[in-house]
């Protein structure tokens, strides 16, 4: 996995059962703990696929977009998404293969539009090249951890007066959570983040 492992393989082979991954970022002078699983994206799995949605803080939808069905699907997997992850789940677009423009069925300006439409970070990405593989993860992370320091300052602010304030800084021990289902090469790969243990800092002015 190119992101994890920083390796490229073809052919692709579709993950049998879960395969389970992990690895450290920083994301702006906070460490950042990402456990990355792997799951099978074949529709007998789907139940499975869709239980990780509940405890999901963000999800990645990739598309290839040499494929036009795929991206077509992605309209489905949003109302799967709606249906099952929490009401403010964090979502990314991605469009992977931009490696292979040649063979381009679905063009950047269908899947900005999309994006926008329904309020999605986007990214074209190569994973034959590492090309902005890194940067939609992270980007995932980044805006999960953002909501979470929200979330902090405002149970901070809820404290009770005789609460111990004598510390400047808070630390949170969070661990995001990369809950990958890997599809068959008709249909979406959906990553879902889940934020659970990792180091973020923040300065809360008494």
């Amino acid at each position: 996995m190119r992101f994890t492992d920083d390796t490229y393989t073809e052919p692709f082979m579709c993950t049998i059962g879960i395969d389970f991954k992990i690895r450290t970022v920083d994301l702006g002078g906070s460490t950042v703990k990402l456990q990355v699983w792997d799951s099978a994206g074949n529709e007998k799995f789907r139940p499975i696929t869709s239980s990780y949605y509940k405890g999901a803080h963000g999800i990645i939808v990739v598309y290839d977009i040499t494929n036009q069905e795929t991206f077509v699907n992605v309209r489905k997997w949003l109302q799967e998404i709606d249906r099952y992850a929490c009401k403010n789940v964090c979502k990314v677009l991605v469009g992977n293969k931009s490696d292979r423009e040649e063979d381009r069925k679905v063009t950047t300006q269908e899947a900005q539009e999309l994006a926008e439409q329904f309020n999605l970070n986007f990214f074209e990405t190569s994973a034959k090249n590492a090309i902005n593989v890194e940067e939609a993860f992270c980007k995932a992370a980044y805006c999960i951890c953002k909501i979470a320091k929200i979330w902090l300052k405002e149970d901070i602010n809820n404290w009770p007066k005789s609460h111990d304030k004598l510390g400047l800084q808070k630390k949170v021990v969070e661990e995001v959570c990369l809950i990958i289902g890997i599809c068959v090469s008709r249909d979406v790969t959906i990553y879902c983040v889940r934020i659970i243990l990792g180091v973020i800092e923040f300065k809360k002015k008494l």
